[in-house]
């Protein structure tokens, strides 16, 4: 069927704003995280994005107050709803039919053509089968996981990005510990899950990650955390 413009149109205007949306994300995360973020020098605080600004405490109406309610509280909403509307939009769409559907597919494919979706049969097919309840349980909860893979990956951002805005007040151990704990984590997720439909996909996803967090826990080795002293672990804490 031949679209008329207005149809065009929408498609167009929908895949436009969420590839949008997903490619400054990381960008708007960090200046979500970063405009709270101060760090302390001698007796006073300046803020991460410019040492320039001091951070008054008690001064909502300062330079620093004003970027916060102006930048910070926008950027940290967009950071918390996008994924949500993302896992909101393909959780009712997989629920009500509509993934298979040639107008969604147009609008939303992108977000879920590579992933091993849940259509909404699966669960009658185990059950058809005979197949044991734990395997039915398991296999119905990783083809629901893959649902909501998109805002494990914008989670995986936003700590990412913590690390790299508020890492620098505390010891590079503690910097390379938490890396090491995401990455390792989010590798069980991929292991598991398994939410790429090409089988060579889901491996080098698998394999990337795992080099991360190698990387990582080998980096552990070359920190000496006998260095620390009290204030540092303070700050940690």
């Amino acid at each position: 069927r031949q679209l008329c413009l207005k149809e065009y149109l929408s498609i167009r205007w929908t895949v436009t704003v969420l590839v949008v949306c997903f490619f400054f994300f990381p960008s708007i995360a960090r200046v979500g995280v970063g405009v709270f973020a101060c760090q302390p020098v001698c007796q006073a605080s300046y803020w991460v994005l410019d040492m320039a600004r001091s951070c008054p405490r008690h001064e909502p109406f300062s330079d620093h107050g004003v970027w916060v309610f102006v930048v910070g509280v926008p950027a940290v909403l967009f950071t918390v709803v996008a994924p949500l509307l993302v896992v909101s939009v393909l959780w009712t769409a997989a629920h009500r039919q509509l993934l298979q559907e040639h107008w969604f597919i147009q609008k939303f494919g992108f977000m879920y053509s590579d992933h091993e979706v849940y259509f909404g049969e699966q669960d009658a097919l185990l059950i058809a089968q005979n197949v044991s309840r734990l395997r039915a349980f398991a296999s119905c909860c990783r083809h629901h996981a893959t649902l909501v893979w998109d805002a494990v990956i914008h989670g995986q951002t936003v700590a990412l990005m913590c690390i790299s805005v508020y890492g620098m007040m505390v010891h590079e151990y503690y910097q390379v510990l938490i890396l090491t704990i995401i990455f390792g984590f989010y590798l069980i997720l991929v292991v598991w899950v398994r939410p790429f439909r090409v089988h060579a996909n889901q491996q080098l996803q698998a394999a990337s990650t795992a080099v991360l967090f190698g990387t990582s826990v080998c980096m552990l080795t070359f920190v000496d955390p006998a260095g620390l002293d009290s204030k540092q672990q303070d700050s940690f804490n």
